[in-house]
C-alpha cells in the first residue's frame, strides 16, 4: 500500500514538473547560462534559444527550444524592448 502510494505520488510529481515548470530569465542570463530541454533534453547556451513573440504589456520575450521548438519559458526584460511589435497590440 505504502509502495503504491510512493508510485503515486512520484508520477504525479513528474506530471507537474514536465508540465507548469517554465524558465524565468532576465536579459542578463543570455550571456552565459546553460538550457537544457525538459522535451528533447537539448542543451546549451541560453543565448541560443529561440525568441518568439514580445509582449509589450507585460515586458517579456517567450523562448522555445531551438532543435523540438517547444515553449520553455519567457525573458521578463528591465526595460521595453524597442522595434518589437506587440502581437496583442498590433495583430
Amino acid at each position: 500500500m505504502q509502495f503504491e502510494r510512493l508510485q503515486s505520488a512520484l508520477r504525479i510529481r513528474s506530471l507537474i514538473k514536465s508540465s507548469y515548470m517554465h524558465l524565468i530569465l532576465e536579459d542578463a542570463d543570455l550571456d552565459g547560462r546553460q538550457i537544457q530541454c525538459r522535451h528533447c533534453y537539448w542543451h546549451g547556451n541560453a543565448s541560443e534559444l529561440k525568441k518568439g513573440d514580445y509582449f509589450l504589456l507585460t515586458n517579456i520575450t517567450e523562448l522555445f527550444c531551438p532543435t523540438c521548438s517547444k515553449y520553455l519559458g519567457f525573458i521578463q526584460h528591465d526595460f521595453p524592448v524597442e522595434n518589437e511589435p506587440d502581437p496583442l497590440l498590433d495583430p
